[in-house]
């Protein structure tokens, strides 16, 4: 496949298209060229890049639907693979796989099938790009103005002469800093290392929460059980892989002994599961739209869109290529 020709297929059709932001479609905008190629990267972190001009010129930006962006961010990774930007293409996939704050955003039914084990690879190689990208640097600020400068390779001509140090060197706590940081840390106020907390514990806290929300029989999702502890105990999901070698598995096996001996059903726990309510939701997301393909590019269109997309476009058919 010759990734720069179906990127640059998927760009010129969108800005063909008269595609605008608050329609039925949801689209978002993406920089044509990336934007971690320019110097001028517009507030966002990482390497400069080597281009001038302006990333967010109009000329730049398009609009793409979800799994177009996903596709383009995708081909990036492809496109400059063995270059500098390597890391930076692959870094910009985290985005499809971060956790959304409104289960209402309209990323909500693609974050669903992200955490599927389709796409556990491109999760990977969004964490591999992270991790790669910070072998040999650090972040530094100027020695003398404490002015932060960002990550720098550690071999950096300013860092191995002491004009740049590691951003924490010499910076001290205000005493209430301290105080604070001291009670967060210590007894309940640590969230991870509690040894108060029994693994007991922790499974009843969860089975406390079974029964007062009559989840008895049903699926329990992993929100669910992390909401549990939370409430209960004022702790973090560490705790509970702390105390069982298999996470989820193992606690969830412990709550239904103990849901048997008070002679209730046990509940199940999946990952994937969808409940009523968000299956109803998703179902009508899906319902409002069509897809039309060519045979390497799928395209997501309103339901209305259709017949005329497929009439001014010969080579696309109704039907989706995964």
């Amino acid at each position: 496949m010759n990734y720069r020709n179906t990127y640059r297929n998927i760009m010129n059709r969108a800005k063909l298209e008269s595609r605008a932001k608050g329609g039925k479609t949801y689209y978002e905008s993406h920089h044509v060229v990336p934007n971690f190629m320019f110097k001028d990267r517009k507030g966002r972190n990482g390497p400069i890049g080597h281009l001038g001009g302006d990333c967010n010129d109009k000329n730049n930006l398009v609009l793409l639907t979800i799994r177009e962006h996903f596709l383009s961010h995708l081909l990036l990774t492809k496109i400059y693979a063995g270059t500098r930007y390597e890391n930076s293409a692959k870094k910009s996939l985290v985005w499809f796989f971060t956790v959304l704050e409104k289960s209402d955003h309209p990323r909500e039914e693609w974050y669903n099938l992200s955490r599927s084990k389709k796409y556990e690879k491109y999760r990977e190689l969004a964490i591999e790009g992270i991790r790669d990208s910070m072998v040999g640097t650090m972040l530094v600020k100027d020695a003398k103005t404490n002015e932060k400068i960002g990550r720098i390779s550690t071999q950096h001509e300013k860092v191995l002469s002491g004009e740049w140090v590691h951003w924490i060197t010499g910076r001290k706590n205000t005493e209430e800093q301290t105080k604070a940081n001291s009670k967060r840390m210590t007894g309940m106020g640590n969230s991870n290392a509690k040894n108060n907390i029994t693994k007991q514990m922790v499974v009843d806290a969860v089975v406390k929460y079974v029964v007062e929300n009559n989840k008895s029989s049903t699926h329990i999702l992993r929100k669910e059980m992390d909401t549990a502890l939370k409430q209960e105990l004022n702790v973090s999901v560490m705790i509970m892989k702390q105390r069982f070698t298999n996470g989820r598995t193992e606690l969830l096996a412990e709550v239904n002994i103990e849901l048997a001996n008070r002679n209730l059903l046990p509940v199940k726990y999946d990952p994937y599961y969808r409940g009523e309510e968000q299956k109803k939701k998703l179902s009508s997301a899906s319902s409002a739209h069509r897809w039309a393909t060519d045979g390497m590019v799928s395209v997501r269109l309103g339901a209305d869109q259709l017949d005329r997309f497929l009439e001014e476009n010969k080579t696309y058919k109704q039907g989706r290529t995964i």
